[in-house]
């Protein structure tokens, strides 16, 4: 308890012990330390209103009637006390108090449910979680054998965009894993959000696999862009708040090597995706976008599964609306977690990774890397047909769910 939460404590008795006096309801002799002893009392902030509890057996009085209005303290009262305490404060001192002192009961409730919710969860959606779950395990054993076996081999010039893919497959691993411990836990849509991450590290991913070293280089570079980016947002935004995080002279030196890198690669540089302006193609006058590294891919037709991704992104109203968590996506409120919504997201998830690894290995053609491409192909459409039967099993639907065709195999890298 604070000084000032004990200050108020004291000066509220004080108030209803003169009132009590002024009334003639409770003895002349009785002192104020003993009466402070047997009183307690709430404020409600909001009604600006009190609640007492008086142990009037332990002070020897009897209260036959309910007590008058009169006793509690006035809007007046109040006022003047708030020229000394910050009521506010102390009530929400208090608040933060019965929080902490109810919390270890409620939250041993709330975990229980929530264990009880992670055990029917597991019993049914075992077989597709343990099935993406081989998936990201083989994929991370594979993609390490490639960069010992293959990667090493290759010549010096290459050694750059191996380097940026083996930092990009490292981030896809670790989404991949991600994504599985969302929905391992009931949470679809934020594994959708995830997964949205996820695409776009292989589109990016695949776009510096199909070019020269050239755009390995210019990538890498262009990390100097967005830390000046973020680091001028910072100076700017927070100087207005009187807050110095970035200082001018740390601007002015990440300022000076960018400025390097856009004499080097050109005035397009200076601008999101400007790493891959020269690969794609555009001119000065033409900003890149995500979407144009999405087509030359040609990943562009998974762009609908990326747009609905980002509802669980961005505030937008759809997002507010459709949950993927609720068994009709546009009815009701989901809060927490839920056993629906997670086939989509497996497969989903399946296929990019999959994607990924086969532009990986295609470049080393050798018939353990032709073999293991096929085996992931019927490890995707396994995962697959799990998935959506457990989900029509979950909803209760006598119809085949709606299922896309057949896994088809990304464009190959050039």
């Amino acid at each position: 308890m604070t000084k000032a939460h004990k200050i108020f404590d004291r000066a509220i008795a004080v108030l209803y012990f003169r009132n009590l006096q002024l009334l003639d309801l409770i003895p002349e002799d009785l002192i104020f330390s003993e009466f402070e002893s047997n009183f307690q009392c709430e404020y409600d902030r909001e009604k600006n209103s009190f609640s007492i509890e008086i142990d009037d057996t332990k002070l020897g009085i009897k209260f036959n009637e309910p007590l008058p209005d009169s006793i509690h303290p006035t809007e007046e009262d109040i006022e003047e006390l708030k020229k000394h305490i910050d009521i506010d404060k102390v009530a929400g001192e208090k608040l933060l108090h019965e929080w902490k002192k109810h919390a270890p009961e409620l939250l041993k409730k709330e975990r229980k449910v929530f264990s009880d919710f992670l055990g029917e969860l597991s019993e049914i959606w075992r077989e597709p979680l343990e099935l993406l779950e081989i998936l990201l395990s083989t994929t991370l054993d594979k993609g390490i054998e490639y960069n010992e076996v293959y990667c090493k081999t290759q010549v010096e010039e290459s050694q750059i965009i191996f380097h940026v893919v083996n930092k990009m497959f490292g981030r896809i691993c670790q989404v991949g894993k991600e994504i599985h411990v969302l929905l391992s836990h009931g949470f679809a849509d934020g594994a959708e959000a995830r997964w949205r991450t996820l695409y776009e590290l292989v589109v990016v991913a695949s776009f510096i696999m199909r070019n020269d070293s050239d755009v390995s280089k210019r990538y890498i570079a262009h990390e100097v862009y967005d830390t000046h980016k973020a680091m001028k947002s910072y100076h700017d935004k927070w100087l207005e708040e009187g807050i110095e995080k970035v200082t001018k002279n740390e601007l002015e030196e990440i300022k000076s090597q960018l400025d390097d890198y856009i004499k080097v690669f050109g005035k397009n540089f200076n601008s999101d995706y400007g790493w891959a302006a020269k690969a794609l193609g555009k001119t000065e006058k033409r900003k890149i976008t995500f979407s144009d590294i999405e087509q030359s891919v040609k990943y562009d037709y998974l762009r609908p599964l990326y747009q609905e991704a980002n509802s669980n992104i961005h505030a937008t109203s759809r997002g507010a609306v459709i949950r993927l968590g609720l068994p009709n996506p546009t009815d009701g409120i989901l809060v927490s977690y839920s056993l629906f919504g997670i086939s989509e997201i497996i497969v989903n998830t399946s296929f990019l990774i999959v994607a990924f690894l086969e532009n990986m290995l295609i470049a080393d053609p050798v018939i353990q890397n032709r073999v293991h491409i096929e085996a992931v192909y019927m490890l995707l459409d396994e995962i697959r047909d799990t998935s959506f039967l457990v989900e029509k099993t979950l909803i209760g639907k006598t119809e085949d769910p709606q299922e896309p065709e057949q896994s088809e195999k990304p464009p190959e890298g050039d």
